[in-house]
């Protein structure tokens, strides 16, 4: 698998694609088998499954009638991930529901036939709900595009991007974006794995190279202890000083 292999990732609900393969489903089998494949724990997919449950329900579909659910859950363990996709492809599922970047390769990696489904809107929906029901009044979400974190002018004091920057599918445009809603003395954190990003990892070596393309300056790498990771922080450019697209001098994946 090359380094951010094209996912689809649906703009709208998780729930309303599934009503499309459905009925095909449903008139083969008399029910719909839903494959999920989680990032986390039971306990943690319980909580962040519960409105997708739902949503299916107001579609129509419930559990033990026209709706078989078989579940895996990675406990944030992504050596475990292909193994557990592997598993739904085995029961012939008739769509497979990612709820990660890293579940969505597993399991695009282990089929070409079955419609893969990346559960992000439903998987924000839940953590607003969950802000909200702890009274957390200074924790807002905010949703932003691959290549645009779309965060406003001048509010960030630091940014921390933990285990996800060799998922980014523009790794000199979200940086680059990202300049304007940065203070002048924010810094950037990144933690990632030493691994080559085949491996879900991005080598310190090639994120200071893509980072300086537009404009970073890294100030500090430090392993972190007892782990394969490793965090680097960075100073930003300021919106006048960073790299302009047109010049920016690309790096060689490794």
């Amino acid at each position: 698998m090359k380094r951010r292999d094209f996912i689809t990732l649906l703009g709208g609900a998780a729930t309303w694609p599934l009503a499309v393969h459905a009925q095909q489903a449903i008139g083969r089998t008399g029910k719909m088998r839903v494959g999920i494949l989680m990032p986390g724990p039971a306990a943690h997919s319980a909580v962040i499954l519960d409105p997708f449950y739902r949503g299916l329900h107001e579609l129509g579909y419930i559990a033990g009638q026209n709706l078989a659910i078989e579940r895996r859950d990675g406990d944030w363990k992504p050596d475990r991930f292909p193994a557990l996709a592997a598993e739904l492809v085995a029961l012939k599922v008739d769509i497979i529901v990612a709820w990660s970047t890293p579940t969505a390769l597993a399991a695009k990696q282990a089929t070409n036939s079955i419609p893969i489904v990346a559960g992000v809107p439903e998987y924000l929906r839940s953590l607003r709900n969950r802000v909200r029901d702890l009274g957390l009044q200074n924790v807002a979400i905010s949703r932003g595009e691959p290549h645009d974190p779309r965060l406003p002018a001048g509010s960030v004091d630091i940014a921390i991007l933990v285990h996800m920057y060799h998922e980014i599918a523009q790794p000199y445009a979200l940086p680059y974006n990202l300049v304007p809603a940065l203070r002048p003395d924010a810094r950037v954190g990144i933690v990632d794995a030493f691994a080559p990003t085949s491996e879900h990892g991005t080598p310190p070596s090639l994120l200071r190279c893509e980072l300086s393309a537009v404009g970073y300056r890294q100030i500090s790498l430090d392993r972190l202890t007892g782990s394969d990771a490793y965090l680097a922080v960075f100073t930003p450019p300021s919106v006048a000083s960073r790299t302009r697209p047109e010049v920016m001098v690309p790096c060689k994946t490794q």
